[in-house]
């Protein structure tokens, strides 16, 4: 393993040149890109007007916010079919993006599996309980 004097860059040259000249110019756009985004957001097709509503709101707030969803009570398996209805439909409305859908959805899943391991919890009390 190579060491290092301190003070020494382990990388004296700095970034290979055309990759700080991608970043310089896409820096440089970053402006006009953002401009172009807000004009899409006015867009007659929806898809893309909610693609650019994100990218925006992704810009300005970033990433992982808190997403507003209300969603049926879970207390058997299949009342998750209901609720994964609500997420697909909240995603199709662009109400929450694909992305937070799948997140939403998995925490669903991890539900389902809690509700079904108590309800085979209880049969297997109550078939214990015939058994004696």
């Amino acid at each position: 393993m190579t060491k290092f004097q301190k003070g020494q860059s382990g990388n004296p040259g700095g970034r290979p040149k055309a990759e700080r000249e991608v970043i310089r110019l896409a820096r440089a756009a970053s402006p006009a890109a953002v401009k172009r985004l807000v004009e899409l957001v006015k867009s007659d097709d929806p898809r893309a007007a909610i693609a650019a509503a994100n990218a925006v709101l992704d810009r300005a707030f970033g990433k992982g916010r808190g997403i507003d969803l209300t969603l049926p009570a879970i207390k058997t398996p299949a009342d998750i079919v209901g609720a994964l209805g609500s997420i697909a439909a909240a995603v199709a409305g662009g109400q929450i993006t694909p992305e937070e859908g799948t997140a939403v959805a998995s925490l669903l899943e991890a539900q389902r599996r809690a509700v079904e391991t108590v309800e085979i919890e209880a049969r297997l009390s109550a078939l214990e309980g015939l058994q004696q």
